[in-house]
């Protein structure tokens, strides 16, 4: 399971973006990421890496009892997509 989540995600396909020359910075990427799930009370606790140059950066932000994985664009700092960590193929709730 482990390598087929790195192949294709949770969602079973991989966002991809154009290659641009420089990123943002780290820090603006993941507070777009916390201020997309609540501006006020979320919390980012974990950072997954881009696999790839074309690939989305991955955060996990929590808020109150509910985490969620947020993807943004490493180059812009803007989200891409988000999902709750609870659902996908490995959750059955």
């Amino acid at each position: 399971m482990l390598l087929f989540a790195n192949i294709t995600g949770k969602r079973a396909n991989a966002c991809t973006l154009p290659r641009r020359r420089r990123c943002s910075h780290l820090s603006a990427q993941a507070e777009a990421a916390r201020q997309f799930v609540n501006e006020k009370s979320a919390s980012v606790v974990q950072y997954i890496a881009p696999r790839a140059d074309d690939m989305v950066a991955v955060f996990r932000v929590n808020n109150d009892d509910k985490a969620t994985m947020v993807a943004v664009d490493p180059y812009t700092a803007k989200v891409v997509d988000s999902m709750p960590r609870s659902e996908g193929w490995y959750h059955d709730g």
